[in-house]
């Protein structure tokens, strides 16, 4: 049998028993702690629980999307297909509508999709123009098969694809 070990400036530690839970010690920001805190009144939790709650999230949020990487592009892509429906909801005169309202109005709907498709190429991990056209090349066919399929229009994808400015590249065989 082992007894606790010693860290140097920390409590004896020692391995827990099945069913019971270990210790860990984390510094924090002030910012956080309160944030922690005020959750933790809102839940009746404990300080204990709250943390080790959100910590299990974090790492299931991390597991549902695949992988970190996954996760970071698609908050990156929400977050453009956020913005731009929320700034053309102000410029056609709408500042106050809310995500569910502007999502349902086409033309907003047309310029957050289209700052998803501007996010994309942005985001292309390499700058050779030859790929970047490619990339390009491949979204208008994309776009094309969509606009042919008769699915499209049952799928909802037809008015989005009427509001895409015709491209400027080079027609690509099929």
């Amino acid at each position: 049998m082992t007894g606790p070990t010693k860290r140097a400036g920390a409590p004896p530690t020692s391995e827990p028993r099945p069913g019971q839970k270990t210790t860990l010690s984390v510094r924090a920001s002030p910012q956080l702690k309160a944030k922690i805190l005020d959750a933790m009144k809102m839940s009746g939790r404990s300080l204990s629980e709250e943390a080790e709650l959100r910590l299990d999230w974090s790492f299931a949020a991390e597991e549902e999307w695949g992988s970190a990487e996954i996760r970071r592009m698609a908050f990156i892509l929400a977050g453009a297909f956020d913005q731009w429906g929320r700034a053309a909801a102000i410029m056609n005169g709408h500042p106050d509508w809310t995500p569910a309202q502007w999502v349902a109005d086409p033309d907003c709907y047309g310029a957050a999709s289209r700052a998803v498709v501007e996010t994309l190429y942005s985001n292309l991990p390499t700058n050779d123009p030859d790929l970047r056209r490619q990339f390009l090349a491949n979204l208008i066919v994309r776009i094309e098969s969509i606009r042919q399929n008769e699915d499209g229009a049952r799928h909802g994808t037809a008015g989005f694809i009427e509001r895409i400015e015709p491209a400027k590249a080079p027609k690509v065989e099929r």
